[in-house]
């Protein structure tokens, strides 16, 4: 008796199928048409320029920062309600931060910050309090710009800026940060002093001595 013969399946070719596809792109678009030309450069260049925007819109680059464990952010001698302590709350296992008494008292860096004029930059602060609190910061342009507002919930330490702000002029600015804790008196504490820089038109070097 014969075996019955078995049918092989039958098998389609992908590559034949997908080349089928791009004939039918190709047959119904003509990329050698001038107009077909325009408009993809047009798509291109916008693709480019969204995505570009995008970037300048969210990227921000720390290029200074400040604070007492390197000793690059120290308190002013007057007022005195400044002083440096380590910090042994939550989350924090002994980090050296800067107290200020009552919300008041002024600190600066030990550099200043190369600032390219035409470029945006923002100034934040890194700090606890047990209340809202506002930071007056430099550098900055105007005293609109210069105030960073914290709501403090006295657990975490929580990070604020500044609106961006350009300078007119490329040179070299002091830094400096004084809260202020207003009719309550908040005592503060501040772990980190940075600027950033949200265009990059050209290299910032290191901080001047």
């Amino acid at each position: 008796m014969a075996k019955p013969t078995k049918t092989a399946p039958k098998r389609t070719n992908k590559s034949k199928t997908k080349k089928g596809k791009l004939d039918f792109l190709t047959n119904r678009i003509n990329f050698k048409s001038r107009k077909t030309q325009f408009i993809l450069t047009i798509l291109v260049f916008a693709l480019v320029g969204g995505a570009w925007f995008t970037y300048k819109s969210f990227a921000a680059t720390e290029v200074y920062s400040y604070s007492p464990v390197t000793g690059t952010l120290k308190c002013n001698k007057f007022p005195t309600n400044c002083s440096q302590i380590s910090d042994t709350g939550i989350g924090k296992n002994s980090t050296t931060v800067l107290k200020f008494d009552g919300g008041h008292g002024s600190a600066y860096g030990s550099s200043k910050a190369y600032i390219v004029a035409g470029s945006q930059y923002r100034t934040c602060v890194i700090a606890k309090s047990l209340g809202p609190v506002e930071f007056g910061v430099y550098p900055n342009v105007t005293s609109f710009n210069d105030i960073i507002h914290m709501t403090g919930n006295g657990n975490s330490y929580q990070k604020a800026c500044t609106i961006p702000w350009t300078m007119s002029t490329t040179g070299y600015q002091s830094v400096s940060v004084s809260p202020s804790g207003g009719a309550t008196n908040i005592t503060t504490y501040v772990e980190r002093l940075t600027v950033e820089r949200l265009s990059f038109d050209t290299p910032a070097p290191a901080p001047s001595k």
